[in-house]
């Protein structure tokens, strides 16, 4: 039985707000398709990686004044920067698990013959706590479906904050994220 991560629900009153309830919804179909085709664990995490470093560009964006910041950063730069920018963007353990997941993605960029190991998954996937274990032992020994999880959960994050951003843009005060 797949455990699929939830989408965050708006309030329905406010039809600005279901716009940017759709928002969220079309960016997290969006990366989810991208990464299900996937059935080879290194190409996950290589198109997951891509995805996520594509939205923290828009989120740095939103802190920028100047393009090219994003365009002289690296994915570690950028999820640096932004912690040190506003802490209250993320929990810690998010900063820590997209910085991991970098780790990650190098030495498997490095390597011919890296491969992924469930470990390697747990050290990306353990900020997600009870969650995360709970998905892993319903799913044991599934590093393809363990993988795919944990992106989809770090998308969410970095998710939110492009939502709330087009929400407040819109006069509203955008629900807080299940954090």
């Amino acid at each position: 039985m797949e455990n699929k991560p939830s989408v965050p629900q708006i309030n329905k009153k406010a039809p600005e707000v279901d716009e940017a309830s759709r928002l969220i919804k079309v960016l997290f179909e969006d990366f989810s398709k991208h990464i299900e085709q996937e059935k080879e664990p290194f190409v996950i995490l290589l198109k997951g990686h891509l995805l996520l470093e594509y939205y923290l560009n828009q989120i740095v964006l939103l802190y920028v004044k100047d393009a090219r910041d994003v365009e002289k950063k690296g994915f570690f730069g950028k999820v640096s920067m932004l912690e040190s920018t506003d802490k209250q963007l993320f929990k810690q353990e998010i900063f820590d698990s997209l910085k991991r997941l970098n780790e990650l993605r190098n030495r498997l960029s490095h390597s011919l013959n890296f491969k992924i190991t469930e470990s390697e998954i747990d050290m990306v996937g353990f900020c997600f706590g009870k969650s995360y274990v709970l998905t892993k032992y319903k799913n044991p020994k599934n590093k393809e479906f363990l993988l795919k999880w944990v992106l989809k959960e770090m998308a969410k994050n970095v998710f939110y904050p492009i939502y709330a951003e087009v929400a407040r843009s819109k006069g509203l005060i955008p629900i807080p994220h299940h954090r």
